[in-house]
């Protein structure tokens, strides 16, 4: 075979690969799936083994500074009050003068006429007064958690909970949210219905659900013990990189550029993480753009003792409150379709439903 028909060949087999990708890149983009086109586009890459593609893109995208001006509004989506008869201590307002409500919890949310769920707003930087932070607060006590799991993370299948809730269980939810990092960023594991399917690590931030339904946020090894919660094993177990705050206190491991956080790759994106509080209630973040620093503070500040960081950028961070089974979001950054978890969702989510009496 001469020169000229293998480079002939050669530059047919790059051709047809070139057409290939295109094609494939052209699906997951104008996919409707509820991601938006640069998530989509993103996430096509990351399954294309281009995550240092993308990380370097976000780094650039990303390593802009918030404005110092303070925010005149903030991102609270419109939900329907319920009757309150004590409500939680408020948040501290850090800035000289307050925004209307600033802090103020408003029950959205209630179970046999007592409220289970509230949500407030506030700008939790003193220098980045433009970040604004959205936070749903959730009594547990008498409610139910689950691990839904994605099609795409952690993918596989048979699962008991898969990637929407049953229409039969739609009409019990309270609350949803979404998860955490994809296997090769979370440096941590996964454990759900009898399958360890990400090593579980010792030190990692941990996000656990025992047999009574409940979530406990803690350090693997540490609050989170391995052995499982009052003599019963774990039910499901997230880990998702480091503690963010452990027992009322910001992380350190933040100064060293973990999570885009510090002097040593500084991204400023919308974030999501989870806590429990000194007080026992679950507490839920959406704030932007924000980096890891910020994120850890505003949950610490928030009367977090334990908190971990969820996803992050335009597309994964996600709350809902459930009312008759109608899913409405607490912050209007949200990207997508509200009824994602509904019907089906790329990555795992955990709700919070109403427990038989």
């Amino acid at each position: 075979m001469n020169l000229l028909k293998v480079r002939r060949i050669a530059s047919g087999i790059v051709g047809l690969v070139f057409l290939v990708s295109v094609y494939s890149l052209a699906r997951a983009v104008l996919q409707n799936n509820g991601q938006s086109v640069t998530g989509n586009v993103a996430a096509w890459a990351r399954n294309h083994h281009l995550n240092f593609v993308v990380d370097a893109a976000e780094k650039i995208r990303y390593s802009s500074p918030p404005s110092e001006e303070a925010a005149k509004a903030f991102p609270l989506a419109p939900l329907d009050p319920v009757f309150e008869v004590n409500t939680p201590s408020p948040l501290p307002v850090l800035q000289t003068s307050s925004l209307p409500g600033e802090g103020v919890w408003n029950p959205v949310r209630s179970k046999d006429g007592r409220p289970i769920v509230w949500v407030t707003a506030n700008r939790p930087s003193r220098k980045f007064k433009s970040v604004t932070a959205t936070y749903a607060l959730i009594n547990q006590q008498e409610l139910n958690a689950r691990l839904y799991k994605g099609t795409e993370v952690p993918g596989g299948s048979n699962w008991v909970d898969g990637n929407h809730v049953l229409k039969e269980d739609v009409q019990d939810l309270v609350f949803a949210f979404n998860g955490g990092f994809l296997k090769s960023h979370s440096r941590g594991g996964y454990f759900t219905e009898g399958r360890e399917l990400w090593k579980l690590k010792d030190g990692a931030a941990t996000l656990a659900i025992d047999s009574d339904g409940h979530i406990h946020i803690g350090t693997w090894g540490q609050d989170i013990p391995i052995g499982g919660w009052k003599g019963q094993k774990w039910v499901s177990v997230r880990q998702n990189l480091l503690p963010a705050v452990s027992n009322g206190i910001v992380s350190p491991e933040l100064v060293r550029g973990y999570w885009g956080g510090g002097k040593n790759g500084e991204i400023y994106v919308l974030r999501s993480g989870i806590c429990e509080r000194n007080d026992g209630l679950l507490l839920f973040i959406i704030i932007g753009d924000a980096d890891a620093t910020m994120t850890a503070t505003a949950m610490r500040d928030a009367g977090c003792k334990n908190a971990m960081f969820l996803d992050l950028n335009e597309t994964y961070p996600r709350g809902y409150v459930f009312t008759d089974g109608i899913p409405k979001k607490i912050d209007t950054r949200m990207w997508g379709h509200d009824d994602q978890y509904l019907t089906k969702s790329l990555r795992e989510f955990f709700t919070l439903s109403t427990t038989a009496d």
